[in-house]
């Protein structure tokens, strides 16, 4: 993550322009803790506060970017059943 944001402070010429993340920290708690362990909630949280992180560091440095969300796991509940 530190290192995308540093390219986001790169000139046009050095910037690179595509990058992607990884973010892992919710897929590894449900492996450890289990589908409806409170570990998920707060690793949700911290991704969540990263992509705010990443995206303040955008508008700073005036560079619109796009962000995609993909999950290659679902166990059939909705977003709103995991945060009761």
């Amino acid at each position: 993550m530190d290192q995308v944001i540093e390219w986001l402070n790169l000139n046009d010429a050095e910037r690179p322009e595509l990058a992607t993340l990884n973010f892992v920290a919710v897929y590894s708690a449900g492996h450890t803790y289990g589908p409806e362990a409170p570990e998920i909630l707060a690793a949700t949280i911290e991704i969540d506060r990263q992509i705010a992180e990443l995206w303040e560091a955008s508008e700073r440095a005036g560079i619109e970017i796009s962000l995609l969300k993909a999950n290659d796991q679902w166990d059939g509940r909705s977003g709103s059943e995991y945060l009761r």
